[in-house]
């Protein structure tokens, strides 16, 4: 007789390929930016957190979910936190998007290759967490690493570091406000789509701006931004109340991966003087990963719907939290 499966045993799977599109997804999205290179970076992300409040509000009409949204602003206290947050994550896409532009992304893939080992230090730092001997070890090999670059001639990577501290420390807000997930992206683009919106109208009334005057192809793709942001954090959040935080640590390596293999293979970028650099962050990883399995036996547990890709857990940053590119 043949056997139907059951809905709640195909959960883990589903979870696990929406985790895997978000985070591949996230991985090639600077193949899209680079499509608008030609654009001023501040204008780039300035369509894109206006069209992605757009999308988070069909989203969220879809849902009924506008209540929540509201709760964002109130009371004042949680608006100054939602203000905090909207600017840790412009500032992180004004980064990024900066960066691939100006092929930087060898750069951008260290930076959130460190997100992880930086959301310990904060944890440490901020929360007084306690560190593991692993987890010291890990961000210890991530730090030689870092010094090794400073060291080498090759310059400062000032571009790494600030993404490496920019969205762990959004993270970290998400955290202390208790945001859910797209009530949470939609109040903060809202907030950041007041001055973008303002600069839009400005740039177009000067007849400085580039929507609909650099063609149908770049304004389409100015448009698509926000389902370009919006698609890979449902796809996340999908994925995130259906798979452990083990394997979200895992797959959350695959966009900056994605993302070394797009500037060496695709646009051919030297990885000369830079490998050791890599290596010792790697290997920091490979040892937080190892850390992750052993610390958690019996312990796996979901994300909770208020969780976001790099969100850090009620006991703060650590190496069993997804932080991904996923904001880039």
């Amino acid at each position: 007789m043949k056997q139907t499966a059951v809905p709640g045993e195909r959960a883990p799977v589903l979870g696990l390929a929406a985790a895997v599109a978000a985070f591949v997804i996230w991985g090639v999205l600077p193949v899209y930016w680079k499509a608008v290179d030609t654009i001023a970076a501040h204008e780039i992300v300035s369509h894109r957190i206006v069209w992605t409040m757009v999308a988070m509000g069909m989203v969220l009409t879809v849902g009924g979910r506008w209540g929540e949204f509201a709760r964002e602003f109130a009371p004042p206290s949680r608006l100054g936190l939602t203000l905090a947050r909207s600017l840790f994550l412009a500032g992180n896409w004004l980064l990024f998007i900066w960066g691939v532009n100006n092929g930087r992304l060898l750069e951008i893939s260290m930076g959130y290759f460190c997100s992880p080992l930086v959301a310990i230090l904060l944890g440490w730092l901020v929360l007084g967490e306690k560190l593991r001997r692993a987890q010291m070890a890990a961000v210890a090999l991530a730090g030689a690493g870092v010094v090794l670059q400073l060291t080498n001639g090759i310059g400062i990577p000032w571009l790494a570091f600030l993404l490496a501290a920019t969205f762990p420390s959004y993270a970290l807000l998400r955290k202390i406000s208790r945001a859910k997930s797209l009530p949470g992206l939609a109040g903060e683009a809202a907030l950041a789509s007041v001055p973008a919106l303002a600069y839009l109208v400005w740039v177009e009334w000067t007849g400085s701006g580039a929507f609909v005057h650099e063609g149908a192809s770049t304004t389409a793709l100015l448009v698509g931004a926000g389902v370009a942001t919006a698609l890979p954090l449902l796809l996340f959040g999908y994925a995130a109340r259906r798979v452990n935080l083990t394997t979200l640590g895992f797959t959350q390596y695959l966009a900056p991966s994605i993302m070394f293999m797009l500037d060496v293979f695709a646009y051919g970028k030297s990885v000369a003087g830079r490998m050791p650099t890599f290596a010792l962050i790697w290997a920091g990883l490979a040892v937080l990963s190892c850390d992750g399995i052993v610390s958690r036996p019996g312990r796996e547990r979901r994300v909770e719907d208020g969780s976001q890709p790099g969100q850090v857990s009620k006991g703060g940053p650590s190496s069993r939290e997804a932080v991904p590119s996923g904001k880039s």
